[in-house]
């Protein structure tokens, strides 16, 4: 059964990177200051934090699994990813790299439709799954504000 917790920093505790629980914590007083709600729950060893507003899909998620490879995963939900593809160049290697390498669209039927947007000249078409895509691991201190920057931009689009 699962424990719901109130704290984030109960969460941060858990992880082991200092840049992990950085960029946690730093994305969950920007979505709290706006007015986004928070869904956490405890999972064994790990967690699941999920932020939405309204009824709306989620915006970003957290996951945390003790004895699982990635470890920790944050992912952003980049519905508008087409309006500022054209910005990645700007953000860390790491953080372009896994905004660009997600699992492609197979076109399944599932969801309602895949991001498509291009990028130096490619044009990407991505499963919209939030757990397949802007999937980021491996957070150093540099990938932080690549980040912030890629949350910041899709929130010019969602309000």
């Amino acid at each position: 059964m699962s424990e719901i917790l109130c704290s984030i920093d109960d969460f941060l505790k858990k992880l082991e990177r200092e840049s992990e629980k950085r960029a946690l914590d730093i994305i969950h007083e920007r979505l709290m200051r706006i007015g986004y709600k928070i869904q956490a729950k405890h999972k064994g060893l790990g967690f699941d934090i999920k932020y939405s507003i309204k009824s709306r899909k989620p915006i970003a998620t957290a996951s945390y699994r003790k004895n699982k490879e990635s470890g920790f995963e944050l992912h952003i939900r980049p519905l508008h990813v087409a309006q500022y593809a054209n910005r990645f160049s700007e953000l860390s290697e790491h953080i372009r790299n896994c905004c660009i390498q997600g699992k492609d669209c197979t076109r399944c039927g599932y969801c309602d439709k895949a991001y498509e947007y291009e990028y130096e000249g490619i044009s990407y078409v991505k499963c919209q799954f939030i757990c397949f895509n802007f999937c980021f691991t491996d957070i150093e201190d540099s990938d932080i504000d690549s980040i912030l920057q890629v949350l910041d931009m899709e929130l010019e689009h969602v309000r």
